[in-house]
Order: C-alpha cells, then sequence, then structure tokens
C-alpha cells in the first residue's frame, strides 16, 4: 500500500503592483521570482491586467521568462501584445500558463527562475497593473482524511 498525503491545496494570489508610469522605453513593470514563495510550490498560471482610461499612444506589453531570480539574466519573450490607442483600447489581459513557460525553457534550453512584465509606451501615460496568479500553497496540520491509500 502506497499513502499519498495531499500537503499543497490551490489558491489565488492577488496583488495590485499599483500605477506604472511609461517613459517611452522599455521597462520592467513586475518581476515574479518562481523561486520564491507560493511559486515555489507549483504555478498554474500567472495572469497579468493592465488597464489606464485615456492612453495618448500605444502600450506594448512582453512577458518573458528569464533564467535568474530577480529577472536580470537574458529574457526570452513568450508572450506580447499592444494596447492599441487608435482602436480606443485601454486595458489588456495576458495570461501565462505553466505549459506555455516549459515549452519556452524546452526550446532555449533555460530553466525559469523568473516572469518578468515589461511595458514599453510611447508617452508618459501611467497604467494600472495588478497581478493574479494561481499557485499551490502548503498546508499546515494533516490529518488522516489528508490520506489517501493506492493498492
Amino acid at each position: 500500500m502506497v499513502l499519498e498525503y495531499t500537503k499543497l491545496q490551490e489558491t489565488l494570489k492577488v496583488e495590485v503592483v499599483g500605477t506604472h508610469t511609461l517613459n517611452g522605453s522599455a521597462q520592467n513593470a513586475k518581476v515574479i521570482s518562481l523561486e520564491a514563495a507560493p511559486y515555489a510550490h507549483g504555478l498554474h498560471c500567472v495572469g497579468f491586467f493592465l488597464q489606464n482610461g485615456s492612453l495618448t499612444g500605444d502600450v506594448t506589453v512582453k512577458v518573458h521568462i528569464n533564467p535568474v531570480n530577480d529577472g536580470s539574466g537574458t529574457d526570452v519573450t513568450v508572450r506580447t501584445a499592444t494596447i492599441d490607442q487608435s482602436a480606443s483600447q485601454d486595458s489588456c489581459v495576458i495570461e501565462i500558463p505553466t505549459e506555455l513557460i516549459g515549452h519556452f525553457e524546452d526550446r532555449n534550453s533555460i530553466r525559469a527562475a523568473s516572469l518578468v512584465l515589461e511595458l514599453t509606451g510611447t508617452n508618459t501615460d501611467t497604467i494600472d497593473v495588478a497581478v493574479v496568479s494561481k499557485v499551490k500553497q502548503e498546508q499546515a496540520d494533516l490529518t488522516e482524511n489528508d490520506v489517501t491509500s493506492y493498492t
């Protein structure tokens, strides 16, 4: 018989990064270390939510994986989007599932230690950034109900 302990549970981590001022060049708006809790326990996906009511120019949004946990290594772009001001767009949602991270890790022979959200704006607009992650979190105080037996 093998016992399996259900030690990890899924949870949502919501972080309001806040308002980010664009300056015409690429800037890291958020770096997530995948080696720090709760991401180190397991990650299903990360969603980046960006919004501004009145952009005066386009905003290019890129998400990179990076082999260094503080984002200081060489970026590998996994997703790109544009908030098109001329089309009256004022928001953007980008979802990064673990399968996409794994695909780019394999393709580029790197191990992703961080996710980097990069913004490039043409003007000095401000944009609001929030991150929602579906992660695994370690449970405390296991009981017999947390054990599944297999034969």
